[in-house]
């Protein structure tokens, strides 16, 4: 394989995965001003995901048991976890495209994960 092809495709990986990585910081911040309420802090997170790159995306209770599943939805999967009682995990996999190196690899998975804290109010 010619090292450019290995190197466009490698650098589309790159991209992909600062996309990813936007839309789950967007998500995680999206998300945490709704904590406690699960329904509430999913429901934004996935939207922001949604709203920032990723319009298909699905929202798995967990990447593994949606790997064992045979009807998961399709990639993208959102996974929305929470932490601490004032901390929000978002993560996202996807995959990356592969132009010249699909005769070797059949598909890249991306995987990035965003953290956000919430922070109560001091009263002055």
């Amino acid at each position: 394989m010619d090292g450019a092809a290995f190197a466009t495709d490698a650098g589309s990986w790159y991209l992909r995965g600062q996309r990813t990585q936007v839309a789950a910081d967007a998500g995680a911040a999206a998300g945490v001003v709704w904590i406690p309420d699960p329904t509430a802090y999913s429901t934004n997170a996935l939207e922001a995901v949604r709203r920032n790159g990723f319009p298909t995306a699905s929202l798995v209770a967990s990447f593994a048991a949606a790997e064992a599943d045979p009807a998961a939805p399709a990639l993208p999967w959102v996974e929305v976890t929470l932490t601490t009682n004032s901390t929000l995990e978002v993560a996202i996999r996807t995959e990356g495209e592969t132009f010249f190196t699909s005769p070797v690899l059949d598909s890249v998975s991306i995987t990035r994960r965003a953290e956000a804290q919430y922070i109560e109010p001091t009263p002055l």
